[in-house]
């Protein structure tokens, strides 16, 4: 059976930033729940070697990140969240402690892209500091300017 080397599912569209290089959608925001997350996770685990939570919202806004994250440990898929980076403080306990996730990439030119009163330097230190201790867990970081 043929296989892609990753799919991407968007677990919510509802964001924290409004960066203007995104495209906007006139969607109803919502969360994936979980159930949902299984269907799809059944669905696709024949076909990818690993996911991606990512696309049009934050995936470390949803409110249920670490069941989301557990339901791939479970299934035993690797796993992949691209963020913007503004929420890493408040997730780093979840995030560390998910063994299905691989890698975090952290998209730094979104923080540019608004003006949300936070200090750039702030900013950089925070993703500074949570790459250092993601690392030290073994896991991959990739930051993106």
């Amino acid at each position: 059976m043929k296989k892609f080397k990753s799919c991407y599912i968007e677990i919510t569209n509802n964001c924290n930033l409004n960066c203007s290089f995104c495209p906007k959608t006139n969607r109803e925001k919502r969360f994936m729940t979980c159930d949902e997350y299984k269907r799809v996770i059944d669905q696709i685990k024949p076909f990818c070697n690993y996911v991606y939570l990512h696309l049009m919202g934050e995936p470390l806004m949803h409110p249920h990140l670490e069941e989301i994250l557990k339901v791939s440990e479970e299934e035993k898929i690797k796993t992949n969240i691209t963020t913007n980076g503004t929420l890493l403080k408040n997730k780093l306990d979840a995030l560390l402690n998910a063994s299905a996730l691989r890698k975090v990439s952290i998209s730094a030119h979104s923080f540019e892209a608004n003006e949300n009163g936070k200090n750039y330097e702030e900013y950089l230190k925070g993703i500074g500091e949570f790459s250092i201790k993601f690392s030290d867990a073994g896991k991959e970081v990739v930051i993106k300017f």
